[in-house]
């Protein structure tokens, strides 16, 4: 997730798994932008979020 500009790691809980999808349950609010580990982005890094 991105937090004042900057990469940060958050624990979230996950539910049910579709189809290329997953329930977040906790940790992560509607709207707020992550970073998918494939990304390659580590925890500290200055990060902008764009569009997908």
């Amino acid at each position: 997730m991105i937090e004042n500009g900057r990469a940060a790691r958050r624990e979230i809980g996950l539910g049910l798994a579709g189809s290329g999808t997953v329930e977040v349950t906790r940790g992560l609010a509607e709207g707020e932008a992550v970073i998918p580990v494939a990304a390659g982005i580590k925890a500290g890094q200055k990060v902008r979020a764009g569009a997908v």
